[in-house]
């Protein structure tokens, strides 16, 4: 398990349709779970209370199996593609 990092829209670059966040995060390992998911949760400030409220997901396997192109459940497979 990684610590949540968070990322803040840069409001002078941002527009309503087009939110600019500026964010880079890198995981850095000898070597990674070839399982590893990433999980986005997406927030905005809502104008009628001015809190944060959660208004969507997403979650993103880092690695496919290179065979099936689709998301690696096996822990010891090599043949992955990032």
């Amino acid at each position: 398990m990684i610590d949540p990092v968070k990322g803040t829209c840069d409001i002078n670059l941002s527009s309503a349709r087009n939110p600019f966040y500026g964010f880079r995060y890198e995981l850095r390992a000898p070597k990674l779970d070839p399982t590893i998911v990433i999980e986005a949760t997406i927030e905005t400030i809502d104008r009628a209370d001015s809190l944060e409220k959660i208004v969507g997901y997403a979650y993103l396997p880092l690695f496919l199996n290179a065979t099936s192109r689709k998301v690696n459940t096996d822990r010891n497979l090599s043949n992955v593609i990032v």
